[in-house]
C-alpha cells in the first residue's frame, strides 16, 4: 500500500531535543508505533528528513516500548521521499508484531552535543561517551544500531541488570516448554552453582521463595537429592543456610552466607547400583578411604547418585588406584553431596587402597 498524505510524526524519549526517541505517528486522531520489520537506515533518514533534520544518525528498538496502534509494517523507503507515508508499506494497521518491536530513530541535530556519536548518553549539557552501564563498550553494527558488550555477570539492553542472585533450575523436567522442577543453582560472585544446603532448604517457606523468584506460584515439593545432570556436571557448590521467613521477592533478600565448594562427580566401579566409589575432583579420579565410614555416609553417596539410601558398603568392591581423595568422611546424613561432609582436606590420608570403600544403593524404595 502506498500512502498519499503525510501524517504528524514526533519522537518520544529526548525533550531536551526532541532528535532521538521512539518514533510515534499520529493518524485518524491517534498516535501509535510504528514496527522495526524491513525497517533500514533509508527509512530512518526519510523519519528524520519529515521532521526537520538532515539525516538519521542510528535507529533500533532499544528505545522503548509503545503503547496502543502498531500503525506501520514493512516500510519500504527508497530515500527520496519526504514523508515516511510516501514510503509503501502493509497498510495502516496490518501487521504481526509487538511493541518490543517498536522502532525508534536518533537524527542529526547540531544543537545536540551528543550527535553524531550513537553511543553517547546526554546529561544536560554535557555528554557522557558510553551509554552502557557499568563500564561496558558500546558498539555499533553497520546500520549504527547500538549494541553494548555485557560482561557474563550483567544482562539487558545497556547492561543494566545484575545476575547475582538470579535462580536456575537444571533438567529434564518440563511444562509447556518451562522448567518446573530439577536442580536449584544460583549465580554468586559471578559463577553459577548448585545450591548445597546444610540443614534448612528441605523446609517449604526457602523453596517458596526459590519458586516464586524463578515465576511460579508455590512449590509442590522440595527434596534432598541433587539433579547432577551431564550438561552441568561440574558447576561450583554453593554453601549456606538460607533463612526466610516465606515472604521474600528473592533468595538473596534472605539471611545467608554462602561459601564456595567445588562440586565432584561420583561414579562406582562395579554396576549401576554398587561397586567401588570412585571420586571426580581437579579433574582426576580417586577413592575414598574407609576409616570413619559409616552408614550416614553411604545414604548421602547413594543420594548423590541418584538412588536412595544405600543397602550396604565396605572394602570388598576392589582396590582402585591413583589418588586417595577423601578420608575421615562424617557426614550427618542429611547433606546434598559427599563434598558437604566434614572430612579431612582433599588428598590427606593415612590409607592404602585396600581400604578403598565402595557401596551398595537402594534403586527404590520397595528394594
Amino acid at each position: 500500500t502506498k500512502a498519499e498524505r503525510a501524517v504528524q510524526l514526533r519522537l518520544v524519549g529526548d525533550h531536551q531535543y526532541n532528535s532521538s526517541g521512539l518514533v510515534e505517528i499520529l493518524y485518524n486522531g491517534t498516535w501509535g508505533t510504528i514496527c522495526n520489520q524491513s525497517f533500514y537506515y533509508v527509512n530512518a533518514d526519510t523519519i528524520c528528513r519529515q521532521l526537520g533534520y538532515p539525516s538519521a544518525i542510528s535507529y533500533g528498538t532499544h528505545y522503548g516500548s509503545g503503547t496502543g496502534p502498531i500503525w506501520l509494517s514493512n516500510v519500504i523507503c527508497y530515500d527520496k521521499e519526504s514523508s515516511i507515508t510516501a514510503c509503501y508499506h502493509h497498510g495502516w494497521g496490518t501487521h504481526n508484531c509487538n511493541h518490543g518491536q517498536d522502532i525508534g530513530v536518533t537524527c542529526y541535530d547540531v544543537n545536540n552535543p551528543c550527535t553524531p556519536d550513537p553511543c553517547a548518553y546526554r546529561q544536560g549539557d554535557y555528554c557522557t561517551p558510553n551509554l552502557c552501564l557499568h563500564n561496558h563498550n558500546c558498539t555499533t553494527d553497520y546500520n549504527s544500531r547500538i549494541r553494548c558488550d555485557c560482561s557474563s555477570n550483567y544482562y539487558g539492553t545497556y547492561c543494566q541488570h545484575s545476575r547475582e542472585g538470579q535462580l536456575l533450575l537444571t533438567g529434564n523436567s518440563t511444562r509447556d516448554g518451562r522448567q518446573v522442577s530439577g536442580q536449584l543453582e544460583i549465580y554468586h560472585n559471578n559463577i553459577w552453582g548448585i545450591i548445597l544446603d546444610r540443614s534448612t532448604f528441605q523446609f517449604d517457606r526457602e523453596a517458596k521463595v526459590a519458586c516464586r523468584q524463578l515465576g511460579y506460584s508455590d512449590i509442590v515439593r522440595s527434596w534432598s537429592t541433587p539433579y547432577l545432570s551431564d550438561s552441568r556436571i561440574n558447576p561450583y557448590t554453593w554453601c549456606g543456610s538460607p533463612s526466610c521467613s516465606g515472604h521474600e521477592t528473592s533468595l538473596a533478600a534472605c539471611n545467608v552466607t554462602w561459601s564456595a565448594e567445588k562440586a565432584v562427580k561420583l561414579r562406582l566401579i562395579g554396576d549401576i547400583i554398587q561397586g567401588r566409589i570412585e571420586i571426580l575432583y581437579n579433574g582426576t579420579w580417586g577413592t575414598i578411604c574407609n576409616n570413619s565410614f559409616t552408614q550416614q555416609d553411604a545414604n548421602v553417596i547413594c543420594r548423590q547418585l541418584g538412588h536412595y539410601n544405600a543397602i550396604s558398603y565396605g572394602t570388598h568392591y576392589g582396590t582402585g588406584n591413583g589418588t586417595i581423595w577423601l578420608d575421615n568422611v562424617n557426614c550427618t546424613g542429611q547433606e546434598f553431596s559427599i563434598v558437604a561432609c566434614n572430612h579431612k582436606a582433599w588428598g590427606t590420608h593415612n590409607c592404602d587402597h585396600n581400604q578403598d570403600i565402595g557401596v551398595t544403593c537402594r534403586d527404590s524404595m520397595d528394594d
